[in-house]
């Protein structure tokens, strides 16, 4: 991990990812998804994809899919403890404490969907507490739709339970490459310090 991107293959099952991308489905059909954001405004040119914010989940859905959130996010702090065993500066007190307080499930459609633009994840004073970057492929992509990293020179291809952790800074610059066939759909987020009002 010289790159300092942690890759954790067929870490979550399948059945997880399925529910995951079945949330996402059932979000879809009540329209509390929205066009992908860069920022706080839509700019296709950027960034085309269909999202669903943590935030805007129905409580129904939140309830229904309760145990494979819970899964996922079990899994998920445990690649997170595995990173920071690696990279002890992360431990507090010389970071302080991070956690993830929201997330987002992506769908991008083949033929030109892709978060074209080359950005990384702290570029914004709004954005500076966030401390690393995490993302899971919900499902395989066959050819296509690699996350390509500018100064690694290097490519993922998207696998279903695949998940990624890296500096959320701009020495990990990177964007999202169209695919030929089927959809993408990924889970994404960051580990960031407590927003205000939770925590300290």
């Amino acid at each position: 991990m010289t790159d300092f991107i942690a890759r954790h293959h067929a870490h979550v099952p399948a059945e997880t990812c399925e529910a995951l991308i079945q949330l996402f489905r059932d979000a879809d059909k009540r329209k509390a998804t929205h066009q992908g954001l860069t920022g706080v405004r839509v700019d296709k040119a950027r960034k085309d994809s269909l999202d669903l914010a943590s935030a805007k989940i129905p409580p129904k859905l939140r309830e229904k899919y309760a145990a494979p959130l819970e899964q996922y996010f079990t899994l998920l702090g445990e690649a997170h403890k595995a990173y920071v065993e690696r990279y002890t500066e992360l431990q507090y007190p010389r970071t302080f404490e991070h956690g993830v307080y929201s997330f987002n499930i992506q769908r991008y459609y083949p033929g030109g969907q892709a978060y074209h633009a080359w950005h990384y994840e702290n570029a914004h004073p709004k954005a500076a507490h966030r401390i690393l970057a995490w993302m899971t492929y919900l499902n395989t992509v066959a050819s296509g739709g690699e996350t390509e990293f500018l100064h690694q020179g290097l490519k993922v291809h998207p696998e279903q339970g695949l998940t990624l952790i890296w500096p959320a800074g701009f020495t990990h610059t990177h964007r999202g490459l169209p695919h030929r066939d089927g959809l993408k759909l990924i889970i994404t987020g960051w580990f960031e310090y407590a927003p205000r009002g939770r925590g300290g």
